[in-house]
């Protein structure tokens, strides 16, 4: 999964939105934990510098 694209805009509002959704699923259900795992890799794994070191509000676990 490669969210990054090229003159993809807000890159930081972007990632954080991302984080925020999967971190509601894993809220609402447990056995969305699996997933929520698999994609926090990806997008931490991801070969975009942009989005691997987009800085995450300190609100968000």
């Amino acid at each position: 999964m490669y969210v990054y694209f090229s003159g993809l805009a807000h890159v930081d509002a972007t990632v954080a939105a991302l984080v925020e959704i999967i971190h509601a699923f894993t809220l609402n259900d447990f056995e969305n934990i699996d997933l929520a795992t698999k994609l926090y890799l990806k997008l931490l794994l991801c070969p975009s510098p942009l989005m691997t070191f987009t800085k995450i509000p300190h609100g968000t676990p």
